[in-house]
């Protein structure tokens, strides 16, 4: 869905996004999904949240083009912009929204465990 809306043209992007996060609700890792939103977030000049989003791809899958063109691009301009580049890496790091989820979901998969092994003792 996230495509038909950034086929529709920038004014659509925001929705675009918002699909996106539904997608990353239901997995977190979903790689297509952060590409799409970080793609949107470049055409929205959003480029923090763009680096983010090809940053946190790239650390999943250190060859994929898309992120790593993706990535290139946004630093470039950040770069340009005055920003600099090790404070931007280390604020970016530090402010992953995935993080938070991931964690809930681990833990949320160990409790089924527990309780799936309680149960066949």
């Amino acid at each position: 869905m996230a495509s038909c809306y950034m086929h529709m043209g920038l004014g659509e992007y925001p929705n675009a996004i918002n699909e996106c996060n539904l997608a990353l609700e239901a997995s977190p890792r979903y790689s297509k999904a952060l590409l799409k939103r970080a793609r949107c977030y470049e055409a929205l000049n959003k480029m923090d949240f763009a680096f983010r989003d090809s940053r946190i791809v790239l650390n999943m899958e250190a060859e994929n083009v898309s992120a790593k063109e993706i990535f290139e691009r946004v630093r470039k301009v950040l770069v340009g912009r005055g920003l600099m580049w090790l404070r931007w890496r280390r604020v970016l790091s530090m402010c992953s929204p995935l993080a938070p989820r991931l964690r809930k979901i681990v833990k949320e998969r160990l409790r089924k465990m527990k309780k799936k092994n309680n149960n066949k003792e």
